[in-house]
């Protein structure tokens, strides 16, 4: 998309950083490489942050107007080839078990109704019209402020990670309702959350998974940005996403966190990456 020019973007001072090697490999030395990727983090998100193509191209595709960069967007989720029936709605709605769910899917744009039925098949305990009414408890509230809040605790709490990302998939239509300008800065937002974040092992994976696997992968499809800054962005991506896989051989609990009732959607957060 030539629309996205970097250079009239406001950017901040400092080196590119230089893109690290990862090893997949399972190996005695992981703890010193998660040690190492931690440091190596802190010391990013300390001060001024180091600016690569990536993020210059994202911080100017955030300085377009909302309507230019919904456009953009949108084009950018057009050109993501899915397996047959696997695309994005079908992973979030075989994500939600539970009404929680249910209800943050539905505030980001989700059907209603397409949500209440797999609620109430799960549960069947009550028709699907009464659960319907129950699915869109959140709708007297602001969806702006719903949306900082969800991205403020994006890193603890599974369903706020969840609608998180849902939001971020939808936001095309989001983008195109009246008055949604805050959309830019919650955006803006979104990006600071991602370099200044640092993962809890004790937190559920699928907040681990939106913020350093999903969003960043997302985000730099829809704006476009030039391969080559994609593919290092998105093996840094890939490689934390392998690394969680991976550690959850030993470790399951943030597999299961909340009685495994953000399994399924952790599994389709990987189904996406991927």
């Amino acid at each position: 998309m030539d629309w996205i020019d970097p250079r009239h973007a406001s950017l901040g001072k400092g080196k590119a950083a230089k893109s690290e090697k990862r090893s997949r490999r399972k190996s005695a030395s992981g703890s010193a490489k998660r040690k190492k990727r931690r440091a190596q983090k802190a010391m990013d998100s300390a001060g001024s942050r180091a600016t690569g193509p990536w993020r210059q191209q994202v911080t100017a595709a955030l300085s377009q107007p909302l309507e230019v960069w919904a456009e953009a967007f949108d084009h950018g989720l057009s050109r993501i080839s899915w397996p047959k029936q696997c695309n994005a709605e079908s992973t979030f709605l075989w994500s939600a078990v539970i009404r929680e769910q249910a209800e943050v899917l539905v505030r980001t744009g989700m059907s209603a109704k397409k949500l209440s039925a797999i609620v109430a098949e799960l549960h069947r305990t009550e028709d699907s019209a009464k659960q319907l009414s129950e699915v869109v408890g959140l709708m007297d509230q602001s969806l702006e402020s719903l949306a900082f809040y969800w991205l403020d605790t994006a890193d603890v709490h599974a369903h706020a990670a969840l609608a998180t990302v849902a939001l971020v998939w939808q936001l095309p239509e989001q983008a195109s309702r009246p008055g949604n300008a805050w959309i830019t800065q919650w955006l803006q937002a979104t990006m600071d959350r991602m370099a200044t974040y640092d993962p809890d092992p004790d937190h559920p994976v699928l907040c681990h998974l939106v913020l350093q696997c999903e969003l960043p992968l997302l985000i730099g499809t829809a704006t476009s940005v030039s391969k080559r800054a994609l593919q290092q962005e998105a093996v840094q991506a890939m490689d934390f996403l392998a690394e969680y896989l991976e550690r959850s051989e030993d470790s399951t609990a943030p597999w299961l966190a909340h009685g495994a009732t953000y399994l399924r959607a952790a599994l389709a957060s990987v189904l996406r990456c991927r």
